[in-house]
């Protein structure tokens, strides 16, 4: 084929065509220049294509950290209620409507003190941010809740509230007349930061929760945790649907 153009061009010029040749010439760039955007075109759809491919292997394993949310969402869940079941015993003793033991009852205003924060799994997620992967999505519904997902974590909020809420009452419990130092019921500030932080037990107290209960402020503080615990559980509800609805689509998009 080449030798052929190249006799042609050769006949052209010994026979003095010049308008032949310049228009064959012009021809010659054409297939030239069509020829590397053929090529340039192959290339970006094979990146595109790569990327493609590269985006649902991040997918999939998006799928893995929603399911490590999902069982971590059950436990926070079994945790919590345990608290909330705390906090309603604790308040029906404020209000002189049962007797419970006096170690029963430190035991149960501990676990008022103890809070789990949430963590997401988001590492893959921000992966596909930094790398601009998520550009390969090709379902905007499934992008836009990809970033509504991971742009906010309705349970996380509620359990930072809770824990603001305790450490809010730190020193009305400390002045309280019945509250004892050496049952160390309060969290040391530096280990509260922890992601699960729990009081160890010291019992028998030397608190006498009875009567430390029926304080106004601890009747309050109940009555805020109690409000709180039912937000926590309205965001852990909240949460868990947009966890499976977010899966369901992901698995469909890896199936097409």
């Amino acid at each position: 084929m080449l030798t052929f153009f190249r006799r042609l061009r050769q006949r052209f010029l010994e026979e003095n065509r010049i308008t032949r040749y310049l228009i064959y010439a012009f021809g010659e760039i054409i297939l030239v220049v069509v020829g590397i955007l053929i090529a340039i075109q192959f290339n970006t759809m094979k990146e595109e294509n790569d990327k493609a491919r590269q985006t649902k292997l991040l997918l999939s394993q998006v799928l893995i950290d929603l399911k490590a949310d999902s069982t971590r969402f059950e436990e926070l869940y079994t945790y919590y209620a345990g608290k909330s079941y705390a906090m309603q015993r604790l308040f029906a003793v404020s209000q002189e409507e049962m007797q419970i033991s006096n170690d029963s009852l430190g035991d149960m205003f501990r676990a008022m003190l103890h809070f789990k924060r949430y963590f997401q799994s988001a590492s893959t997620f921000e992966s596909m941010l930094a790398t601009n992967h998520i550009q390969f999505i090709r379902d905007n519904q499934l992008v836009d809740k990809l970033m509504n997902y991971y742009g906010v974590v309705y349970f996380s909020v509620s359990t930072e509230l809770y824990a603001n809420i305790v450490a809010g009452r730190r020193s009305d419990i400390s002045q309280s007349l019945h509250y004892k130092a050496a049952d160390r019921i309060l969290p040391d500030s530096t280990y509260a930061q922890l992601p699960e932080f729990v009081l160890s037990e010291s019992r028998p107290y030397k608190t006498d929760f009875t009567e430390m209960l029926k304080e106004p402020w601890a009747q309050h503080f109940l009555v805020d945790c109690l409000n709180q615990s039912v937000y926590v559980f309205d965001n852990l509800a909240r949460d868990k649907v947009r966890n499976q609805s977010l899966a369901n689509d992901i698995r469909r998009y890896l199936k097409n």
